[in-house]
C-alpha cells in the first residue's frame, strides 16, 4: 500500500512539473542577466534573484517589465488551451509588436546598449512564449495530460485490485 501512495505522489508531481512555468521564467531571468543569490535567514537557507550587472542585458526595471509580459502568457492556462496555427501566429505578432514598442520607448530607461542587444532580448522573451503556445497547438498538451491521468488511474485501479485479491486473486482473496 505504501508503494502505491508513492507512485501516486510521483505521478502528481510529474504533472505539476509539466504544468509549471517556473523553469521557463527562471531561464529567462538567467538569460537576461539575473542570478540566484543564496543567504541565511533565521537559520534557513533562502534564495532571491539579483541582477548580475556584468552579464545583464538591461537593468532590473526592464527585466521586471519584460518578465511581467512573459508571465502573462507562459502559464498553465496557455499550455492547456487549444490554439490553431493562425491564432498562434496572430498572438505572436501582437506580442512581438508590443515588446518591440516597449523596448523602443524605454531604450534609455532600461539601459539597453544597442540594437543587437535589443534583438537578443526579444528572442529571449519571445522564444519561450512561442514554446508555450506550441504546447497548446491543437490542444496537444491537454490531450497528453489527459492520457497521463487516465494511465495513472488505470495503474491505481490495477494496484487496488491486486491488493484486494490476496496472493491468489483467482481464488477469491485472503
Amino acid at each position: 500500500m505504501q508503494q502505491m501512495r508513492g507512485q501516486g505522489q510521483r505521478g502528481d508531481s510529474a504533472i505539476k512539473y509539466q504544468l509549471s512555468s517556473q523553469g521557463l521564467i527562471n531561464k529567462i531571468k538567467r538569460d537576461l542577466g539575473m542570478e540566484k543569490e543564496y543567504y541565511k535567514e533565521n537559520d534557513k537557507k533562502k534564495a532571491r534573484w539579483v541582477l548580475n550587472e556584468e552579464k545583464s542585458l538591461l537593468n532590473k526595471k526592464g527585466i521586471n517589465n519584460l518578465l511581467a509580459v512573459a508571465r502573462s502568457v507562459i502559464d498553465k492556462n496557455t499550455n492547456l488551451s487549444e490554439y490553431k496555427d493562425k491564432e498562434i501566429l496572430r498572438i505572436m505578432r501582437h506580442i512581438h509588436h508590443t515588446l518591440r514598442k516597449n523596448l523602443v520607448r524605454n531604450w534609455h530607461n532600461y539601459d539597453i546598449d544597442d540594437n543587437t542587444v535589443a534583438t537578443e532580448i526579444m528572442e529571449i522573451i519571445t522564444n519561450p512564449i512561442m514554446s508555450a503556445y506550441n504546447r497548446a497547438l491543437e490542444g496537444s498538451e491537454k490531450e497528453l495530460l489527459s492520457q497521463q491521468i487516465q494511465s495513472k488511474e488505470i495503474i491505481k485501479s490495477q494496484n487496488e485490485d491486486e491488493n484486494k485479491g490476496g496472493i491468489f486473486p483467482s481464488l477469491g482473496g485472503n
